[in-house]
């Protein structure tokens, strides 16, 4: 079962930390991307709008190279964030040369105008806490992190499939590192994405996260939807 181990986040509950409609993207907001390489790589998309973490997509890949993965980020970004400044992170083990290749993911993505860099640290905790630190969290009585159901592996991840491994001795003990699955690449992408944007940099320095910034209108682009007039409450719903 997805709850066989300890989930790794249970401050996460669905009904505060899903959005019960689709996110919007915030026009003039800077767009981070976290990414985890390797044969599964992964990347997750999201902005930070009024102090509030929105998560608003998730690429999954399966036995993919970091060029094709490449490509698909740049075509993702292209199409449902074109026009944003855009920030990506990765795990720092990633500019390191891959055996077979002389080129580093992070040179990858360069040459494909993908402007990546490696996050500052790559310690577990420090990751882990510049999430878990946003989902006890909120922002004028609202949940400080939400994510759109278009995430459904971040999500399933969340809800226990993302965990600690049991150990096979007597009594509740477990691992002391989230177990790797298929639920772990996209959740490293999200740690990356977090940690990138500054919300691990208070907890080493005392040092603020990077500023809020503050959507100019009520609405903004809704994907694969024609602009739609001005809709009230908008970003009070979410």
């Amino acid at each position: 079962s997805i709850q066989e181990g300890k989930p790794v986040y249970p401050m996460f509950n669905s009904e505060t930390h899903i959005a019960t409609e689709e996110i919007p993207i915030a026009a003039g907001i800077p767009l981070y991307v976290g990414i985890d390489f390797g044969l599964t790589p992964a990347a997750v998309f999201g902005q930070k709008v009024r102090g509030r973490w929105l998560i608003q997509s998730e690429i999954v890949a399966i036995d993919m190279g970091i060029v094709r993965f490449a490509e698909m980020l740049r075509q993702e970004i292209a199409t449902r964030f074109n026009g944003l400044d855009v920030h990506i992170f990765g795990d720092p083990a990633g500019d390191f040369r891959a055996q077979t290749d002389e080129s580093t993911p992070f040179q990858i993505l360069r040459g494909a105008g993908l402007k990546a860099v490696p996050t500052h640290s790559n310690s577990v905790d420090l990751r882990l806490e510049s999430v878990s630190s946003n989902l006890n969290k909120m922002v004028d009585g609202k949940p400080a992190f939400l994510v759109d159901r278009r995430c459904p592996t971040l999500i399933k991840g969340f809800e226990g499939g993302y965990n600690y491994k049991r150990l096979q001795i007597s009594g509740e003990r477990f691992d002391d590192k989230p177990e790797k699955n298929m639920y772990s690449h996209i959740h490293d992408a999200l740690q990356y994405l977090m940690l990138g944007a500054g919300e691990g940099r208070q907890l080493i320095s005392g040092q603020k996260p990077l500023k809020a910034f503050n959507a100019k209108k009520e609405y903004d682009v809704f994907t694969r939807k024609p602009r739609q007039p001005k809709r009230n409450g908008l970003w009070a719903r979410m």
